[in-house]
C-alpha cells in the first residue's frame, strides 16, 4: 500500500475520535461573594458506541453533578454546575476549570466568573482617648453597612483583659445602608502601668467569614500626686534621736502608701504602711540610733510607694552626724614610779568635746583615791583640771598597778587608763626545780631561776645542802627587775638515797630557802630504747639481698652508745653498726639482708637486736622470705655403681663409686657449674651442659674411690658444687647396696654409657687430644687439595 494513503486514512479515522465529545453551555457568570449561580451544560456522545464520562471541577468554588454519566451511542444529557464564591473571596475576574473525561478522550472548559464585593462594614469613630489611673473611659464607635446584603455581626475586643472592658453589645442586626452605634466601657485598673494600651475592636459578619479589625489606643497617666515634706536631719552618733517626715496625698482619691528610707541601717521608720485621704497629711517619725561612725554627712533616701496607684515618689535628704556627747581625759601630773609606803598626788583635765552640755560624775577604779571634785558640769567646749590622791596601803600587788580615770555623763561615758610602778626595792624571787635523776648518770638541763623583783641592785649568794648537787654560779649581783638562771651540776652516785634538796639564798637584807623534791628513775626510764620496724616482712632472692629500715630512739635520760647484732645468721649487715644516740635523739638503721645462694629456707625469723652501754637492750622481729636460693639434685639407685679396681693399698683393696646425678636450678638466674668437688680421693665429675638456665635440669657424672670394707649402704656423700653465682654444698645418700664390678667392665661402660669419666685435668687433656686430631685432618685435606 502507498505510503501517502495509509497516512491519510490515520488523520481521517483520528479526526473522527477528535470530534467524537461536546460539551456545551453558558460558559460566563457574574456572582457576589457568597452568592450561588447555577449553570446547565450539555454532554454529548457523537460516536457509534456508548462511553462512560466523569465530571470534575479544578476550583472549590465550583461543584459538579452528577460526577458520572454513560452515554450510549449518538446521545447527549444535561449536567449541571454549582458557583459559590467565597464570603471573604476579593472582587475580581476568575477562570474555573470544567473536565469531562471519557475513555477514548478529555474536554475542558473555563468558566469564566466576575465576583463582586456584596459585604461591606465600615467603623468609624475616634480611636484615641487619653485617661488618669482609675479613670474610666468610653469608646464611641459607629458600625456602617455600605454592602448589598442585610449583615448579623458579633463583636469582640482582642489585647485587652476581659476584666478591664465592657461591651454595649456583642452581636447585632445592621440592615444595608444603615449604621448602628457601640460603646465600649475601659477602666484600667489602679495598680497597673501608665503607658498606652493598644486594644483591637474585631467585627465579625456572621456566617460569612468576613472580618473588620479597628486598633484602639487609651493612653493612661499618672493622676495621683504624694507629697515628701522634710528638711535635712542631725543626729548624734553617741545617743539615739528622733525627727519626723510629712508625707501628704496631693491626688483626687484615696490612697493606701508604704514609706521606706534607704542608704542608713541606723536610722528607722517608726510607722510605715498608712492611708491617707485626698488633701490629707501625715507625720512619719524617724528614729537615728546612735553609733560609732565618722561625723560626717550622709545621704538619705525617703520612698513613697502608692499601692493604689503602684507608683513611687522619692526624695533624697541629707543627715548631719554629730559627736554631741563627746569626753576626754588627760593627765596633768602623773607619777610613773612610786614606794609602797608613798601616796602620790595626781591630777587630770576633763574635756566636753560635744556639742551639747553636760554633768559629768568623776571616779577612779584600781586604788583607793580622794578626789577634790566627784561631779562637774561642762559646756560645749569646757574643760577642768581635777586633783586626786591616791592610796596603795590596801594594794598587795607589787610591780605595774593599772589605775582607770572614769569620766561618766548620762550619754557618754570615758576612761583613761595609766599604770604606776610599785617598787619593792630589796624583792627577791627565787623558783627551785624537781629534779628526776638515774643513780650515775649526770642530770642536765636543770635551772633555778634568780629574779632581782627589787629596785635596787642586789648580791645574791647561793648554796646546796647536798655534796653531789652543786651550782655553776654560787654568787652574782643582779640589777633591778634582772634574773638569771644558775644550772644545777647534779652527779648522783650509786648509794644516792635523799628525797628533796634544798637552795639557800642569801641577800644584805633577804634571805630565803627552798625544798624541791629528787625522784629516782627506773632502768626503763633512763636507759629506754624504742626500736621500730618500718618494714616487718622483706622478700629476697638468695645472693641478691633485701634491706630494711629501722627507727630507733633513745628514750633514756643520758646518752647512749646503741650496737646491734644478730644470732644464726651471719648474712645480716647493719649500717651504721654502732653509734652514740643522744636523749630524744632518733637515727634510722639499714638492715641488709644476703642469705647465700645455697639457703633453703624458705622463711627465716630474724630476731634484731640493741644493746646500750648501760646494758639494756630491746630486739625486734623480721621475717625474711627467700626465694630461688637452691638446687636440687636426685639420684635414681639405678645409677649408682661401684667397681672394684683389683689394686690394693696399704693391704686393702679399693673400688670406684659411680654416681649419675640430675641437678635442677631452682633459682631465678641461670647459672654455669666451673667444677665439682668431694671430700673423697680422685673425685673426678663430667657434666654435658655446663650453663643450666633458671628451671631447667642438666645430668653430673661423678666419681671417687672408697675403701672396699666401706659400708655403702646409706653412705652419704658431700658434694661441693661451684658456679659462677656461688657454692652450693649438698649431701647424697646412697640408699641401697650397690653391686661391685670389675675395672675391666669400665670399657662395656663407657660403650653403654656413651662416655668415661675424668677428672679436670683428664677432661682438659681430652679436649687438647681431640682439638690436635682435628687440625691433623685439615692439614691433609689441605694438602690433597
Amino acid at each position: 500500500m502507498n505510503n501517502k494513503i495509509l497516512i491519510a486514512i490515520t488523520l481521517i479515522f483520528l479526526s473522527v475520535f477528535v470530534n467524537a465529545h461536546t460539551l456545551e453551555g453558558n460558559f460566563n457568570g457574574l456572582t457576589f461573594q457568597g452568592e450561588t449561580i447555577e449553570r446547565t451544560f450539555v454532554l454529548c456522545n457523537t460516536q457509534d458506541s456508548g462511553e462512560n464520562f466523569s465530571l470534575s471541577s479544578d476550583n472549590a468554588w465550583m461543584e459538579v453533578r452528577p460526577l458520572s454519566v454513560y452515554l450510549s451511542g449518538e446521545s447527549c444529557k444535561e449536567v449541571y454546575a454549582f458557583i459559590t464564591p467565597f464570603p471573604y473571596a476579593e472582587s475580581g475576574e476568575y477562570d474555573l476549570g470544567i473536565k469531562a473525561k471519557g475513555e477514548t478522550s478529555t474536554i475542558t472548559k473555563i468558566f469564566n466568573l466576575s465576583v463582586v464585593e456584596g459585604h461591606k462594614i465600615k467603623i468609624n469613630g475616634i480611636t484615641l482617648i487619653n485617661a488618669t489611673q482609675c479613670q474610666e473611659k468610653v469608646f464611641q464607635l459607629e458600625l456602617e453597612n455600605t454592602g448589598i446584603f442585610d449583615e448579623r455581626v458579633i463583636l469582640s475586643v482582642q489585647g485587652l483583659n476581659s476584666n478591664w472592658f465592657e461591651l454595649s453589645s456583642e452581636e447585632i442586626l445592621i440592615k444595608k445602608n444603615t449604621s448602628r452605634e457601640v460603646e465600649i466601657n475601659v477602666l484600667i485598673p489602679c495598680n497597673q502601668e501608665t503607658k498606652e494600651y493598644e486594644f483591637n475592636l474585631l467585627v465579625e459578619l456572621k456566617n460569612t467569614g468576613i472580618t473588620k479589625e479597628k486598633t484602639l489606643l487609651l493612653n493612661v497617666e499618672n493622676g495621683q500626686e504624694i507629697q515628701i515634706e522634710s528638711k535635712n536631719f542631725t543626729a548624734c552618733n553617741d545617743v539615739t534621736k528622733t525627727d519626723s517626715i510629712t508625707i501628704k496625698n496631693n491626688g483626687l482619691m484615696e490612697d493606701s502608701l508604704t514609706v521606706e528610707v534607704q542608704g542608713l541601717n541606723w536610722v528607722k521608720l517608726k510607722e510605715n504602711k498608712f492611708n491617707l485621704s485626698p488633701g490629707q497629711s501625715k507625720a512619719i517619725e524617724l528614729e537615728f540610733s546612735k553609733n560609732d561612725l565618722t561625723t560626717q554627712n550622709y545621704p538619705l533616701k525617703v520612698i513613697v510607694y502608692s499601692e493604689k496607684f503602684n507608683q513611687y515618689y522619692e526624695k533624697n535628704l541629707t543627715v548631719r552626724l554629730e559627736d554631741c556627747y563627746n569626753l576626754s581625759l588627760e593627765t596633768a601630773r602623773w607619777q610613773e614610779n612610786v614606794c609602797i609606803e608613798s601616796k602620790p598626788v595626781i591630777s587630770y583635765i576633763v574635756k566636753n568635746n560635744g556639742t551639747q552640755k553636760t554633768t559629768v560624775k568623776l571616779s577612779i577604779q584600781g586604788v583607793q583615791a580622794e578626789l577634790e571634785k566627784n561631779s562637774i558640769t561642762l559646756e560645749a567646749g569646757e574643760s577642768t583640771e581635777v586633783q586626786a590622791t591616791l592610796d596603795f596601803s590596801a594594794v598587795s600587788v607589787l610591780g605595774e598597778l593599772k589605775i582607770i580615770l572614769i569620766a561618766d555623763s548620762e550619754n557618754y561615758s570615758e576612761t583613761l587608763e595609766k599604770t604606776i610602778q610599785r617598787e619593792d626595792c630589796y624583792g627577791i624571787q627565787t623558783e627551785v626545780p624537781v629534779i628526776k635523776v638515774c643513780r650515775e648518770v649526770p642530770t642536765q638541763n636543770k635551772f633555778i631561776s634568780v629574779k632581782n623583783t627589787g629596785t635596787k641592785t642586789q648580791l645574791f649568794n647561793l648554796s646546796s645542802n647536798l655534796n653531789w648537787i652543786k651550782l655553776s654560779e654560787e654568787s652574782f649581783s643582779l640589777n633591778k627587775g634582772e634574773e638569771k638562771a644558775v644550772e644545777l651540776i647534779i652527779l648522783p652516785t650509786k648509794e644516792s638515797t635523799e628525797n628533796s634538796y634544798t637552795i639557800k639564798t642569801i641577800t644584805e637584807n633577804n634571805q630565803y630557802t627552798l625544798n624541791a623534791k629528787i625522784d629516782y628513775l627506773d632502768n626503763t626510764t633512763c636507759f629506754g630504747l624504742n626500736m621500730t620496724n618500718l618494714k616487718k616482712q622483706v622478700d629476697v632472692n638468695a645472693g641478691e639481698g633485701g634491706i630494711t629500715t629501722l627507727k630507733v630512739t633513745n628514750n633514756g635520760m643520758t646518752l647512749q652508745k646503741i650496737s646491734f647484732t644478730v644470732e644464726d645468721y651471719p648474712w645480716v649487715y647493719f649500717n651504721p653498726k654502732e653509734f652514740d644516740l643522744g636523749v630524744g635523739e632518733t637515727k634510722e638503721v639499714y638492715v641488709y639482708f644476703n642469705p647465700p645462694f645455697d639457703f633453703e629456707q624458705e622463711q627465716a625469723k630474724v630476731w634484731v637486736k640493741a644493746t646500750t652501754n648501760y646494758g639494756f637492750t630491746v630486739q625486734e622481729e623480721v621475717e625474711v622470705n627467700v626465694s630461688g636460693g637452691s638446687i636440687i639434685l636426685s639420684i635414681n639407685p639405678e645409677d649408682i655403681k661401684v667397681k672394684s679396681n683389683g689394686l690394693e693399698t696399704e693391704d686393702t683393696l679399693e673400688n670406684t663409686v659411680e654416681i649419675k646425678i640430675e641437678i635442677e636450678n631452682n633459682t631465678e638466674t641461670s647459672m654455669k657449674v666451673l667444677d665439682v668437688k668431694s671430700n673423697y680421693p680422685e673425685t673426678k665429675y663430667f657434666i654435658e651442659n655446663p650453663k643450666i638456665e633458671k628451671g631447667t635440669t642438666s645430668e653430673i657424672l661423678l666419681s671417687f674411690v672408697v675403701n672396699e670394707n666401706m659400708e655403702l649402704n646409706g653412705l652419704e656423700v658431700p658434694i661441693e658444687i661451684i658456679t659462677d653465682k656461688g657454692t652450693y654444698y649438698k649431701v647424697v645418700s646412697i640408699p641401697e647396696e650397690i653391686k661391685t664390678t670389675t675395672e675391666t667392665e669400665k670399657e662395656a661402660e663407657a660403650e653403654s654409657t656413651g662416655f668415661i669419666l675424668f677428672g679436670q685435668d683428664e677432661y682438659i687433656l681430652v679436649i687438647l687430644i681431640v682439638i690436635v686430631v682435628i687440625l691433623i685432618i685439615m692439614a691433609a685435606v689441605r694438602t690433597d687439595k
